[in-house]
């Protein structure tokens, strides 16, 4: 996805995959958290992709050519015929792109960060409902009546089927799948910073 050197990149998006994999198979286990699931986890792990695809970027042609790039397309092109309106075009959209490039650059590493995070914490919080709904239900047919026993036996039955069977897979699908988007994002960042330079 990166290209012919994306190999020299592979222990950044390999240690990171693993990193947050790992993290998010934690929370499988009872009595355990996963890291991914608090934000502090994810903004860091978002801003070593944010400060390594800059760094990247960076050393590939230099500090001032890459900046160069947050300018837009129309630095290098010519808009109009006429030299004075091309000018006067270019001072007035050339920063207007820079100011959009820098909100989409800096909303990479908060999409990153929010979007493991609320995927995670999401998961914890339904299964922590769905383990209060069993709870509740089984004390319900503690109480000994015979409409608690009727139906809450077969409502606890069907919760601890339902969390078992469809909870706990979706969970290890999500945990899977964030670690994968993660990474696929990683490497797009690191890719466009790349072609970028190549480009320049």
């Amino acid at each position: 996805m990166i290209g012919h050197d994306g190999r020299r990149y592979l222990p950044l998006i390999a240690t990171l995959g693993l990193f947050i994999l790992v993290s998010n198979l934690l929370g499988l286990f009872p009595g355990l958290v996963a890291p991914t699931g608090n934000l502090n986890t994810t903004a860091a792990c978002a801003l070593i992709v944010f400060i390594a695809y800059h760094v990247i970027g960076a050393r590939k042609v230099g500090v001032g050519r890459y900046l160069k790039h947050f300018a837009g397309p129309l630095l290098g092109a010519e808009l109009f015929p006429n030299r004075v309106v091309d000018i006067a075009f270019k001072l007035i959209l050339v920063p207007l792109f820079f100011v959009i490039e820098i909100f989409s650059h800096l909303a990479r590493p908060l999409s990153l960060a929010l979007r493991l995070f609320g995927n995670m914490a999401g998961g914890h919080i339904l299964l922590a409902v769905m383990f209060l709904l069993t709870l509740g239900m089984a004390g319900w047919v503690g109480s000994g009546s015979l409409g608690a026993v009727v139906l809450g036996v077969p409502g606890s039955l069907l919760l601890v089927a339902f969390t078992s069977w469809f909870l706990f897979p979706l969970k290890l699908l999500v945990a899977f799948l964030q670690a994968f988007i993660f990474c696929l994002l990683s490497m797009v960042y690191i890719a466009f910073a790349v072609a970028e330079a190549e480009h320049h």
